[in-house]
């Protein structure tokens, strides 16, 4: 079964402080923020890791990215964006598609 629903896909920077004579880590993960709820079938639902997001050419509905969703740093495969609630923060891997949305 797939949604169509309006996402917005993103990259987050994660470093840790550094502090002298030690090396500075940074990571990148990628997310897509889509407003909630999300609803199936008339059924509320949440992603889960090994599902996949596609996004679509508005006009031919050619397939122009593809990413699967994975577990984050919690082990869930989504989060609230903010205290508001207001978007759903989906963690990623970009699997296909010419967009870079990891680079800064």
């Amino acid at each position: 079964m797939a949604a169509v629903v309006d996402g917005l896909p993103g990259a987050m920077l994660f470093s840790d402080e550094q502090t002298e004579g030690e090396a500075q880590i940074s990571t990148k993960g990628e997310s897509i923020l889509i407003p909630p709820p999300l609803v199936l079938g008339g059924t509320h639902i949440e992603p889960f890791p090994g599902d996949q997001i596609e996004q679509l050419d508005p006009d031919t509905e050619e397939v122009l990215e593809v990413w699967d969703v994975r577990a984050g740093g919690q082990g869930s495969a989504w989060d609230y964006s903010d205290g508001w609630r207001t978007f759903f923060r989906i963690f990623v891997l970009r699997r296909s598609g010419g967009l870079n949305v990891t680079s800064f």
